[in-house]
């Protein structure tokens, strides 16, 4: 009996310190919070401006959005999606508009029955020509390439790598690896000078044959 008595007053203290902790941390985040709104119509965004609003009344609806999405069912995919789809049209001036393309697209590829490549591709497009030099440009690139390579769409595949090489250091592993898309893509459009001279440009940076891109590259002059 007095076992069971010494248990249930540490559970009460167990809880009554659980309780305090958690009072502590919701405290914390909300001064957090508070602090965080003094200077978010100051984030410095690229110009020109892309809403018809206030960025401070782009922020205040963000991040009401993103309450939304933050108390919704994990399930709720269409209010997911109505509100990213309002955070990239309604508040594009603010960082969470670079954030809503990336998730909605994360959506878009696995939630069930919910597979969308070409609005992918629309997203990661926007994304690249709204936000050039945004911090997660890499990664709207790689997606828009891989989500391309999937629909096997030559064409546009061809047209992006072209204009991503434009940018990308000659002397990078990313420039060779987006020159032997570029060419696999020219030679499945059947334009085969253009694809030797894409398998030749990866040869003439790694004539040693060190990386995988030349050694592919080199199977394929040789078929």
């Amino acid at each position: 009996m007095g076992i069971n008595k010494s248990a249930g007053g540490l559970r009460r203290m167990a809880n009554k310190y659980l309780f305090l902790t958690v009072t502590f941390i919701l405290a914390l985040s909300a001064a957090l919070c508070a602090s965080e709104t003094v200077d978010l119509d100051k984030i410095d965004f690229p110009a020109p401006r892309l809403g018809t609003t206030s960025v401070k009344e782009q922020l205040k609806l963000a991040y009401s959005l993103h309450d939304q999405m933050a108390a919704a069912d994990n399930w709720d995919i269409e209010l997911f999606k109505e509100c990213h789809y309002r955070v990239i049209n309604e508040c594009p001036d603010t960082p969470w508009a670079i954030e809503s393309c990336w998730r909605l697209s994360n959506l878009l590829m696995t939630a069930p029955g919910q597979q969308n490549n070409e609005e992918v591709v629309r997203l990661m497009t926007h994304a690249l020509d709204k936000y050039p030099g945004n911090p997660w440009q890499d990664r709207f690139k790689n997606r828009l390439i891989r989500t391309l390579q999937d629909m096997k769409d030559h064409q546009r595949l061809l047209s992006w790598c072209q204009k991503l090489l434009e940018t990308t250091d000659p002397e990078s592993e990313k420039y060779l690896s987006l020159t032997l898309v570029a060419g696999k893509s020219a030679e499945a459009l059947g334009d085969q000078d253009s694809a030797s001279w894409y398998f030749n440009e990866i040869l003439n940076r790694d004539p040693k044959k060190e990386s995988i891109f030349a050694r592919i590259a080199a199977s394929h002059l040789k078929q």
